[in-house]
């Protein structure tokens, strides 16, 4: 008989075992705050009111970079003033789709597979570090939601698609605007 009373006891202890273990594992995650709700947790909030909060990744920064907090100069990092601007023979460089470039490094692609198409770009010796201009005749583009409905017709360089649809009417010329169907 004593057996069996231990038997059942010894369950129930270890359900009431695990219950605590579990009641107090949530109150801590209350208290501190949950990995699972956005924002800030207790810890991080009291961090950013001490340390200040970093303008980049908006979380809390102890160590974060501050230039009105750094008395000497020559520790901030170095950026450039300006970027140089690119020829205008250019204007149409896509660096990643460049077919030319790939023809040139001579890259052994698998046209079953398509990866002509694909995007390769060039290695970091032939890489530009220079803006791209915009084509000649370039406008500052309309602003949304009219420019859900018509582009400027300066900033259409290749209007061949444009041509070849004429007769579904999909890009209407409209003076100096092309209208979209």
């Amino acid at each position: 008989m004593k057996q069996k009373i231990e038997q059942i006891s010894t369950p129930k202890l270890l359900t009431y075992f695990l219950v605590g273990i579990i009641s107090v594992l949530l109150i801590l995650s209350l208290y501190y705050g949950s990995s699972f709700a956005p924002g800030l947790r207790k810890s991080d909030e009291a961090a950013s009111r001490r340390y200040g909060s970093d303008p980049v990744f908006g979380g809390s920064s102890r160590y974060g970079y501050r230039a009105d907090l750094i008395k000497d100069e020559s520790r901030l990092p170095e950026f450039p003033k300006t970027i140089p601007i690119c020829d205008l023979k250019y204007s149409e460089l896509i660096p990643c789709l460049d077919r030319s470039l790939n023809y040139q490094l001579k890259l052994k692609m698998n046209l079953s597979l398509m990866e002509h198409y694909e995007r390769h770009c060039p290695p970091p010796e032939r890489r530009y570090n220079c803006l791209i201009p915009p084509p000649v005749g370039y406008k500052i583009p309309i602003r949304w939601p009219a420019s859900r409905d018509e582009v400027w017709k300066a900033n259409i360089p290749h209007t061949h698609l444009a041509k070849e649809k004429q007769d579904q009417h999909w890009m209407v010329v409209d003076g100096e605007k092309k209208c979209g169907g």
